[in-house]
């Protein structure tokens, strides 16, 4: 009899860059999950308060599936990656906004 073969798994440091490349997608997509009872409910015209509670859950929601995926192992580095991508792209954006302040306050240029 002979063995079945082995299945390979993906290595953490590649789970950890699938992740830092889906950082984009994933904050996409949570801006449009966030903001999506609140179009519905503007929508439906239902009361702003429930629209707040539903985008409230939605955003619990999306911190308990975050939670989740660094608690299982195998998905642990991927959300990992995604978090680093994250704060590069704040730590990016707040660099640009320093040289863009930078430039409005130069009135010689």
């Amino acid at each position: 009899m002979t063995q079945p073969a082995r299945r390979r798994r993906l290595s953490n440091v590649a789970r950890f860059w699938i992740g830092v490349a889906l950082c984009i997608p994933v904050l996409f997509l949570a801006g449009l999950l966030v903001s999506l009872p609140s179009v519905v409910g503007n929508e439906l015209n239902v009361p702003g308060e429930l629209s707040g509670l539903a985008t409230f859950g939605m955003s619990i929601g999306l911190l308990a599936t975050g939670i989740l995926g660094l608690v299982r192992e195998s998905t642990r580095f991927i959300v990992v990656g995604i978090l680093a991508g994250l704060a590069i792209l704040f730590v990016l954006a707040a660099g640009a906004c320093i040289v863009l302040l930078a430039g409005l306050g130069n009135p010689n240029s």
